[in-house]
């Protein structure tokens, strides 16, 4: 017997169910990544952003034209959100700035997790010797 807890019920089940059930949860959640752009109380895309940084308005505006780069972006880690965050941010022009922009789009379609020839993010605290 597998016992199966969410948040507010607890359901009993055999390891037969279990298996099913399982198989299910995972096609769900599955689906659901590849969707992972909720709705927020607006109506526009919820788009996240990362762990130091707080996502600027031109590039959410950018992730949310695009819809394969929007999906690649959810699908990524905080620490690379953050990497093209700080990358974006750190461009002290703002024709810099949009090239960025546009490249990190562009990266990011072409399936690419980090930005490309960027030494990391100066603002995340480092750990180690």
């Amino acid at each position: 017997m597998s016992v199966l807890r969410p948040r507010s019920r607890q359901f009993t089940v055999s390891s037969r169910e279990s298996e099913t059930l399982s198989c299910v949860v995972v096609k769900e959640w599955r689906a659901m990544a590849e969707t992972k752009t909720a709705l927020s109380l607006k109506g526009s895309p919820r788009v996240l952003g990362g762990v130091v940084h707080k996502l600027p308005r031109d590039l959410r505006d950018a992730l949310v034209g695009k819809s394969t780069a929007l999906r690649a972006w959810s699908d990524i880690t905080p620490l690379a959100r953050n990497e093209f965050i700080c990358w974006v941010e750190d461009a002290k022009r703002v024709p810099t700035r949009e090239r960025r922009i546009r490249r990190t789009i562009e990266e990011l379609e072409e399936g690419q997790r980090r930005p490309c020839c960027w030494p990391g993010c100066k603002h995340r605290e480092r750990t180690g010797s």
